[in-house]
């Protein structure tokens, strides 16, 4: 019998393999059945790597209920269990997130999940516990849990997940299991996106833009993301060539995800950087007087922007990202951060032929 992939459920319920956490789930759900598994995991990594359908397709196979069936081969997909899991209603399952409308998991909701996890388990197997994101818990809810953590009712097994480790109680952390979960190399993300219908120019830009995590740049791909950010790389190539006022492409901006905006800008800088260095920017060839992409505008900026100024300039957008988390108003700050581009693109202007 084959061995049930790790998948999660799309937007229309249809299940999509993450084959990047095959090997890990495999090695997982045999250590629980050898008994060498911790009853406490901590899984960390970048946000957008499947760490949540990993945890969910763990705890399908350590409720899996067949019977005469090897580790490898659950979920069988086929007992009372897997049935229960499927419809996510298995009594024995806790899936523990902040309430409706609260950004953090309560000391009260840890002390019910305690509670549930001290009652004998309904199905007679495992009780499993999956809190996430873990960095969501206040303080007075991260020391709840450690009696449970200490102290773990038998057959339960709680996995904590999160991908701000550092935000998690030393304590916590001391308690657990950690295994780190990586998103897959450039190439199969690029070809998982694929499948997923994605073009390759937009999963490039995508991925980019989500630090390499694929589940992250489908997201952004599905919120339409990808043609916005032609938009801004064309509007920044505007400005460079001094065909768009700073001013007007701001207001033209004010509405969008200002967070996703710098930090695309941010990878854009990068990618200018990289095409710099890749073909010296004082030889690179002339190229089209546009920037209709990504990487177009990579391939021009690296002509447009001198690298002291670039490194000046990245230190200026980093500075914009922490100001942004405060009162700051965008709109000022997206107005000043676009005079800045259009000063130091100011070569461009200067190079640019007469029409």
């Amino acid at each position: 019998m084959a061995k049930a992939p790790v998948t999660l459920r799309d937007g229309r319920g249809q299940a999509v393999v993450l084959p990047w956490l095959d090997a890990l789930f495999e090695r997982l759900v045999e250590a629980r059945f050898a008994q060498t598994l911790a009853h406490a995991l901590l899984l960390s990594g970048p946000a957008g790597v499947g760490k949540d359908a990993l945890a969910h397709a763990l705890a399908d196979a350590w409720l899996c209920e067949a019977e005469g069936v090897q580790a490898s081969e659950r979920p069988c997909g086929r007992c009372r269990g897997c049935g229960l899991t499927a419809v996510g209603n298995h009594p024995d399952l806790h899936r523990l997130v902040p309430a409706e409308g609260k950004a953090t998991i309560s000391v009260d909701q840890i002390r019910e999940l305690s509670a549930e996890l001290a009652l004998k388990p309904h199905a007679g197997g495992s009780r499993v516990a999956l809190i996430t994101p873990a960095e969501g818990m206040t303080v007075s809810a991260q020391n709840s849990l450690l009696k449970t953590l200490e102290e773990p009712p038998s057959g339960a097994v709680l996995v904590l997940i999160t991908h701000q480790l550092d935000a998690l109680a030393p304590t916590i952390r001391s308690r657990c299991q950690q295994l780190s979960v990586a998103g897959p190399d450039p190439a199969q993300a690029q070809a998982w996106l694929a499948d997923q219908g994605v073009e390759p120019t937009a999963s490039a830009e995508a991925l980019q833009l989500a630090r390499q995590s694929p589940l992250a740049a489908l997201q952004l791909v599905e919120d339409g993301f990808a043609e916005q950010a032609s938009s801004l790389a064309e509007a920044l190539g505007q400005i460079a060539l001094g065909r768009a006022e700073p001013i007007n492409v701001a207001g033209g901006w004010e509405k969008l995800d200002m967070q996703r905006i710098l930090a695309w800008w941010q990878g854009a800088l990068h990618a200018i950087a990289r095409e710099g260095l890749a073909s010296g920017a004082q030889g690179a060839e002339e190229g089209p007087e546009t920037a209709t992409s990504y990487r177009v505008l990579a391939a021009q900026g690296a002509r447009w922007v001198a690298p002291s100024d670039l490194f000046e300039f990245a230190d200026r957008l980093a500075e914009a990202t922490l100001t942004l988390r405060g009162q700051a108003n965008p709109r000022l700050l997206l107005e000043g951060l676009l005079i800045d581009w259009a000063r130091v693109t100011r070569p461009a202007r200067t190079r640019r032929k007469p029409t």
